[in-house]
């Protein structure tokens, strides 16, 4: 609990992550992330306020293979993070490692890390409405809302923040 003995699901139902990197890079490029997974790893690890009632879905993808003769930045991307340029992943982050320990976790066939304008028709990223439907009934079921729609979550947080403030500390 906060120091006013509010629990951070009070106002979080649930963490959804679409491609998020869960472990540190296993190259020494500091740069990279600058050590902040690795921080947070320590400080918060997986699924640190499931406790507390806080649902997690990690969702990652198997949209792209790696490889070094391909021209995709797949390879060098998934090297970077891995140390392995032959994984799979969505392009960006390799499947493997955008799963959180202690979460629900969603693979995907075909999404991709990043929303290109110039991408092919088939090729969606996470956000994209032909990928939302694989993943969002997952996340509302953790975030305790089985019955409900986006749009009704939507409403009643709105709500919620007209009955009492936000408070960051």
């Amino acid at each position: 609990p906060s120091k006013k003995g509010k629990y951070t699901a009070d106002r979080i139902c649930c963490l959804a992550t679409l491609g998020g990197l869960h472990k540190s890079p296993v190259h020494a490029f500091p740069m990279f992330t600058r050590g902040a997974i690795a921080h947070t790893n320590r400080k918060y690890p997986g699924a640190f306020l499931r406790k507390e009632g806080v649902g997690y879905v990690s969702v990652g993808s198997r949209a792209v293979v790696g490889c070094e003769k391909s021209s995709t930045a797949a390879f060098g991307s998934y090297k970077l993070v891995s140390g392995r340029g032959d994984e799979v992943g969505d392009g960006c982050i390799p499947t493997e490692w955008t799963r959180l320990p202690g979460a629900q976790h969603i693979e995907l066939d075909n999404a991709f890390h990043t929303f290109s304008p110039t991408a092919p028709k088939n090729q969606h990223w996470y956000g994209a409405d032909a990928m939302i439907d694989q993943w969002l009934p997952k996340v509302l079921e953790e975030a305790g809302h089985k019955e409900k729609n986006i749009f009704q979550c939507a409403e009643d947080f709105l709500e919620s923040l007209h009955r009492k403030p936000l408070v960051v500390h």
